[in-house]
């Protein structure tokens, strides 16, 4: 129905995108931990499947553009991973409870 070039699930693309992009950004203002873990879930959840389609799909390229593609993409997988790991070594997690030398709290 829309032919070679849908024009309507370019914009649908590129509104996602951006929308992912503002929920980035309201996570780097507020860091934080759930709102730094639900953005790297989506991160993850945009990169992995971009990865693979392009892992399957890497033969019209020569060697060194398969190589940057999948460097490049492959960063784009691995990124969310590092962050969402680091995100529950991190002392502010609301569920962490303070360490023996962190003063305690006095109401």
């Amino acid at each position: 129905m829309d032919g070679p070039f849908n024009e309507h699930l370019v914009h649908d693309i590129g509104q996602a995108s951006i929308a992912l992009s503002v929920v980035s950004l309201a996570t780097l203002v507020t860091m934080t931990p759930v709102l730094v873990r639900v953005a790297s879930a989506a991160w993850l959840v945009n990169a992995v499947p971009h990865l693979v389609y392009h892992l399957r799909h890497l033969s019209p390229f020569d060697t060194f553009d398969q190589v940057g593609e999948i460097v490049s993409l492959g960063l784009l997988a691995a990124l969310p991973i590092v962050v969402l790991v680091l995100s529950y070594h991190d002392g502010r997690d609301e569920r962490h409870a303070p360490a023996a030398s962190e003063p305690p709290v006095r109401a």
